[in-house]
């Protein structure tokens, strides 16, 4: 069955497709696979990701039932006194292990890693870009010109360049898309950097 809804649902809940497919038990292969229609999932697959997500099947299939989430896990709909302070405050309450993105310091420190080191870097960077990008999204659709809310989006925006610009670097590539997904979720940032660096 096609799961159209799965994205939307697990971006609800602030989830990376990582983090889907670790309280599922559906790989992350699999989950990319259904977000994009690419491939079509088993029943009981369906009921696995429905499971982790505390919704029903139905809500990751119908474009027209309005999805209802666990308190703990609402819809973001912050106001301005909710703006984090900062990226590693962000990705704490969005519950990411790592906080590359808030490496004031990540040019120098992908400068000393190795390529290998780098890579595993960049996967997690990913994953922590993914799992704001709805608060990214926010900020910049509703509080563009708050202060804290454009260093914020300013700050992902510029590490963000500065992983796939050394990535390329280091792989003796040319500057390219390294995951579509991630670069989809950052386009905003970066039709938006120049006002951005104005308003930091």
């Amino acid at each position: 069955m096609k799961l159209p809804r799965l994205k939307e649902v697990r971006e609800l809940h602030g989830w990376s497709q990582t983090k889907l497919a670790e309280e599922s038990g559906v790989s992350r292969d699999s989950i990319s696979n259904y977000e994009t229609g690419h491939r079509e999932a088993y029943p009981a697959t369906a009921k696995k990701l429905a499971d982790a997500l505390e919704v029903e099947i139905a809500d990751l299939i119908e474009p027209a039932r309005e999805v209802v989430l666990p308190k703990a896990e609402a819809p973001r709909g912050a106001g301005r006194e909710d703006i984090p302070e900062n990226l590693d405050r962000l990705l704490e309450q969005r519950g990411l292990s790592t906080r590359h993105l808030a490496n004031e310091n990540l040019y120098n420190t992908l400068k000393r890693a190795s390529l290998e080191d780098t890579a595993q870097i960049a996967e997690e960077m990913y994953d922590e870009i993914e799992a704001i990008g709805p608060d990214l999204t926010l900020l910049r659709d509703q509080f563009l010109h708050n202060p804290r809310a454009a260093r914020l989006l300013n700050d992902a925006a510029m590490r963000y360049w500065t992983l796939r610009l050394t990535l390329a670097v280091k792989r003796e590539q040319e500057f390219e898309p390294v995951i579509p997904e991630v670069d989809e979720a950052m386009q905003h940032l970066q039709e938006a950097a120049p006002m951005l660096i104005g308003a930091s």
